[in-house]
């Protein structure tokens, strides 16, 4: 079944290699599109009926001391970049391609270390790239996943790495498995010419990736795995702990048969382990025999924090929602690009955020009777009634 625009195999690489064995040069990813509402009515006027939460529940940090400052220092990004690229939040920069909890604050849920680097510009799509990032995530713990990886993607060395360029822009990619953690690296337009393909990784990035595949081997043991505040709620293990398919089906009046669908879609990444060992995997609310569906559920245990930090930078609406006890928040914002209307519920000091996509006017999916803002509150009540129950 479809699902947002964030793919679960390791950046570029594990396309790439899937894609090579065919013969074939990796495509974009292409996000998916979302159930036939038409043009739904705005939604009320929002009353907010729980103040959010604004005291920052204790993070989780690093169980290693290694930091981004160790990994990519000012000599580096010189190297690597021709523009001055300085360090951006990385949950930040992935919500503007995902509507899901980002899966940077798993890598930190589980003691990994998450960076990104921008130079601050986006491409158009005209054809012209100016943008030039970097991210690297480390993930400790993460033999078992690693192995899944290898089996799925069929490789037989602990690092893989390639670099993909042409007579204008180079980018390079890296997974890798050293003592114990998974390391995954993207370089984009990186300064470097290349004419074709090339494995291993060129000079700029291979010197950083080199200088931090060394250094996990003199970490010492990893301190403990954070685990959320006393006081937090049990969070549900599974998707039907949040909500059933037939609550789905009755909030969007919808005639199809939804089925919660798994969210791995069919591949793997270090962001993928992370998210199904700090939480589980993504729920699809799918349609029965069909590659479509109408939204996408994930979760954070104790995720209080990171939705906070997410609020500071994309600051929903506050909605009603009934049973909504004090100290915990709904709030909903829509997509300005996508029309995705995404909601967000903090209960109990866990975090769950779900998204009802906008199909437009696609035809192949049955319409919804109920417009997707009225159907996002129905659906918040029935998470909030199950968590706070």
């Amino acid at each position: 079944m479809k699902r947002p625009a964030r793919v679960t195999v390791s950046f570029a690489f594990a396309a790439f290699m899937a894609l090579a064995a065919a013969g074939c040069t990796p495509a974009a990813p292409v996000a998916p599109t979302t159930a036939p509402t038409g043009a739904s009515p705005a939604a009320p006027a929002p009353t907010p009926s729980v103040t959010a939460q604004e005291t920052l529940a204790a993070a989780p940090t690093p169980r290693f001391d290694l930091t981004c400052d160790d990994l990519l220092g000012a000599s580096d990004l010189g190297k690597l970049f021709a523009d001055k690229v300085s360090a951006v939040d990385p949950a930040i920069a992935e919500l503007g391609a995902t509507d899901n909890i980002p899966y940077s604050y798993y890598v930190r849920a589980r003691g990994g270390l998450d960076c990104a680097w921008s130079n601050g510009k986006t491409d158009d799509g005209s054809g012209t790239r100016t943008a030039m990032t970097a991210t690297i995530s480390i993930l400790p713990d993460a033999a078992a996943g690693w192995k899944r990886y290898k089996n799925l993607y069929k490789t037989k060395s602990d690092t893989q790495a390639y670099c993909s360029g042409d007579a204008t822009i180079t980018s390079c990619y890296l997974d890798a498995l050293s003592h114990g953690y998974w390391i995954a690296a993207d370089f984009e337009n990186i300064n470097a010419k290349l004419k074709k393909d090339t494995s291993p990784l060129v000079a700029p990035a291979k010197a950083p990736i080199t200088t931090a595949l060394a250094s996990l081997g003199t970490l010492g043991t990893l301190r403990p795995l954070w685990t959320p505040p006393s006081g937090t709620a049990t969070a549900p293990a599974s998707c039907d702990g949040y909500v059933s398919t037939a609550e789905i089906t009755k909030a969007l009046g919808t005639s199809a048969k939804i089925v919660l669908g798994a969210g791995d879609n069919g591949g793997w990444s270090l962001g993928a382990e992370a998210e199904s060992t700090a939480s589980h995997l993504g729920c699809i609310f799918g349609i029965s025999d069909s590659d479509n569906g109408y939204g996408y559920l994930t979760w954070l245990p104790g995720g209080a924090w990171a939705a906070t930090e997410t609020a500071k930078y994309a600051p929903g609406t506050p909605i009603t929602v009934a049973g909504l006890k004090t100290g915990d928040s709904a709030t909903t914002w829509t997509d300005p690009v996508s029309h995705d209307i995404n909601v967000d519920l903090v209960v109990g000091g866990n975090w769950a955020h779900f998204t009802l996509w906008d199909y437009g006017s696609a035809s192949d999916i049955p319409k919804a009777k109920q417009p997707r803002a009225v159907a996002a509150r129905t659906i918040a009540a029935d998470i909030v009634a199950r968590l706070e129950g």
